[in-house]
């Protein structure tokens, strides 16, 4: 697994905050540390069930793989834009020897230089267009960046809200609420009212 797979799990760690950005690190790194079935018990504890658990490990793994080309676009994008300018200031330059030889009357020179000039005005609108096109890329990719860490966000709201549930029905059936738990202080109330 690459460094880049380790920091997409941070990344996708800090979307989920707490114990489950351990978990989505350990997916995308070297491993939780957990075993197994510790893994399956945290994530139900965490209110993941098993289909839940499954579709966040995907997103983790789509988010990963789409930073990486974020980053790879990122470089395309930048590559293509200095490209782009690096051939519009050699185009000035070759323009301005071309004037310079002219006025020494070195036309043969300034003939050299207006097609050099020229040759780096040909290549110009390829470079352009590639920049426009690679920064669209760029655009895509980050737009589904956000995406994907909102359904993260989403998911991570449901399992909230899953084991909060869980926490109520137990605290429910657990005796708390169905008086199978006495509290002293409400017994000795019970014994000094009789």
């Amino acid at each position: 697994m690459s460094n880049r797979g380790a920091g997409a799990g941070a990344v996708a760690g800090t979307l989920l905050l707490g114990p489950m950005g351990g978990l989505i690190g350990g997916w995308l790194g070297k491993g939780s540390g957990m075993s197994k079935a510790a893994e399956k018990e945290e994530l139900a504890r965490l209110g993941f069930t098993p289909e839940t658990a499954k579709i966040a490990k995907e997103l983790v793994y789509d988010l990963r793989d789409t930073e990486e080309a974020l980053e790879l676009a990122l470089d395309v994008s930048r590559n293509a834009r200095q490209k782009a300018e690096r051939l519009q200031s050699e185009a000035e330059a070759f323009y301005d020897r071309a004037k310079e030889a002219l006025e020494a009357d070195r036309e043969e020179e300034a003939r050299e230089f207006l097609t050099q000039r020229q040759n780096r005005l040909d290549e110009l609108p390829d470079a352009e267009n590639e920049a426009v096109a690679s920064e669209g890329r760029e655009s895509e990719l980050r737009l589904i960046v956000m995406q994907l860490g909102e359904r993260l966000n989403e998911i991570e709201s449901l399992t909230t809200r899953m084991a909060a549930g869980q926490a109520t029905k137990a605290a429910l059936e657990g005796g708390a609420m169905d008086g199978t738990i006495k509290d002293p202080s409400l017994e000795q109330w019970d014994k000094d009212r009789k």
